[in-house]
C-alpha cells in the first residue's frame, strides 16, 4: 500500500489510491486537499463521487422533528462511518484514517473517520467552481438548515455551491473526505 502512495508523493492537488468500492474495482482515487507536514497528515476527498444517498432517510417537517437535523444525527453520516467505511477500506487502511472532530454550524461536534466538507471548507480547499466539478454529479456538503423542512447544502454539477439548501431526502452523490496519517500509508 505504501510504496505506490510514496512514489506519487504528497502534494496538494495530487491523488492517492486507497480503498475500493468492490473487490473487482480498482482502488479509489482521493484528491489531496491539504498536507500538514508537522503532524504528518493529509486531508483528502474522493476524486469522484462514490455513490448516491439521501442526506437523511426519515425527513419530517422541522416542527415535527424530535431534534433539528444536523450532520451529527444524519443517516448519511451513519452510513459513511458504518457500513461504507467497513466495506471500502482494508484493516491496514482503516488504521491510517484519523478520527476527526467535525462540526456543522452551531451544532455539536462529532468524531468521524469519513465526513463531508462544509461550505467553508469547499471554498477554502478548492480554488474555484471548476475545481469542485466532478463528472456530472452534484454532491452533498454537511451544512444543514431546518426552515420548514430539513435540508442541506450541495455542490452543483457546475461546481458552484448552492446558495440555498436542498431537501435532505433528495438523492445526491457522496464525496467523502478524511484525514490520513502519512506514516501509515
Amino acid at each position: 500500500m505504501g510504496f505506490l502512495n510514496k512514489l506519487i508523493g504528497w502534494k496538494v492537488g495530487g491523488c492517492i489510491r486507497l480503498g475500493r468500492l468492490d473487490k473487482s474495482f480498482s482502488k479509489l482515487k482521493w484528491l489531496i486537499l491539504a498536507v500538514d507536514q508537522k503532524k504528518n497528515k493529509a486531508l483528502v476527498i474522493s476524486k469522484e463521487p462514490i455513490g448516491v444517498s439521501k442526506f437523511h432517510d426519515d425527513c419530517e417537517p422541522a416542527s415535527q422533528m424530535k431534534e433539528p437535523l444536523c450532520w451529527g444525527n444524519s443517516s448519511l453520516r451513519k452510513k459513511l462511518n458504518g457500513s461504507m467505511f467497513d466495506r471500502i477500506f482494508s484493516p491496514e487502511e482503516k488504521e491510517a484514517i484519523l478520527t476527526t472532530s467535525v462540526r456543522d454550524g452551531n451544532n455539536p461536534t462529532v468524531q468521524d473517520k469519513l465526513f463531508l466538507l462544509s461550505e467553508k471548507e469547499a471554498r477554502q480547499y478548492f480554488a474555484d467552481d471548476k475545481a469542485r466539478m466532478t463528472s456530472g454529479w452534484a454532491w452533498w456538503l454537511r451544512d444543514t438548515e431546518c426552515c420548514g423542512w430539513p435540508s442541506a447544502r450541495t455542490v452543483y454539477t457546475t461546481g458552484a455551491i448552492s446558495k440555498t439548501t436542498t431537501l435532505a431526502d433528495d438523492v445526491f452523490s457522496m464525496r467523502p473526505a478524511m484525514w490520513v496519517d502519512l506514516s501509515k500509508l
